[in-house]
């Protein structure tokens, strides 16, 4: 490939990080469209939704699909009006990465400078954490989870 060169002492397939794995993306959607874009994903996709009881991570609102293969999944948020400062528009928000060991990814995630978000709302636990967006950009989401 003419756009990467392999740096001989690096290795190309380094192991996980503290058993992350890709677990799926977070879209903030406007006001009563969850049955439009469950439909989208639904349609296009296979996606299903999963029951309302069945959540993940530390901000669980919104519908959770999960994708035909029982890989990954789409949390859709629409709008909630008493915490919104400003409009919202329609974008996927945050990369979502799961782990069997939270507390653990986020040591050492943090050895390595990523800082999280703490807040008395929003703050690291054994089921989930959130990193601080850097430069207004996406933010990333540690979920709980161990592969099938």
């Amino acid at each position: 490939d003419v756009d990467f060169t392999p740096i001989p002492t690096v290795d190309p397939h380094p192991p996980a990080l503290a058993g992350m794995h890709w677990f799926g993306i977070v879209q903030y959607i406007g006001g009563d469209r969850t049955s439009d874009w469950t439909e989208f994903y639904r349609e296009l996709f296979g996606f299903a939704a999963l029951p309302d009881d069945e959540r993940f991570g530390i901000l669980p609102k919104g519908r959770v699909l999960k994708s035909p293969c029982g890989h990954f999944y789409l949390q859709l948020i629409a709008p909630i009006p008493e915490l919104l400062d400003e409009e919202r528009e329609e974008k996927l928000q945050r990369v979502a990465f799961g782990a069997p060991d939270v507390l653990a990814a986020v040591a050492a995630l943090r050895q390595r400078g990523v800082d999280f978000v703490e807040s008395p709302g929003v703050h690291t636990e054994a089921r989930g954490a959130l990193t601080k967006p850097h430069l207004g950009g996406v933010m990333f989401e540690l979920v709980h989870h161990t592969p099938a």
